[in-house]
């Protein structure tokens, strides 16, 4: 879904234009099996696929949930990340 919705192939897609997926999903209700509004996040099994293959740096965080506790970060938090 990701891939579809921001128009771009897998080698393209980065830690930060997926989690800019995970919270606008989660921003307009869009998680299946969601509890309330707000409460959960898609992609958790995709992002730890991804970063134990290698298409993730190795040296950011390993799951979805590591990545969120982080916080949003700003366009050159992540591009420095």
């Amino acid at each position: 879904m990701a891939l579809t919705t921001q128009g771009i192939a897998l080698r393209d897609l980065t830690p930060s234009s997926f989690l800019h997926y995970a919270w606008e999903c989660r921003r307009q209700g869009l998680v299946l099996g969601q509890r309330g509004h707000g409460s959960r996040f898609p992609g958790q099994l995709a992002w730890q696929v991804l970063h134990e293959m290698g298409h993730f740096p190795s040296h950011g965080p390993a799951t979805l949930k590591a990545a969120l506790l982080t916080g949003r970060l700003t366009v050159e938090e992540l591009v420095d990340r």
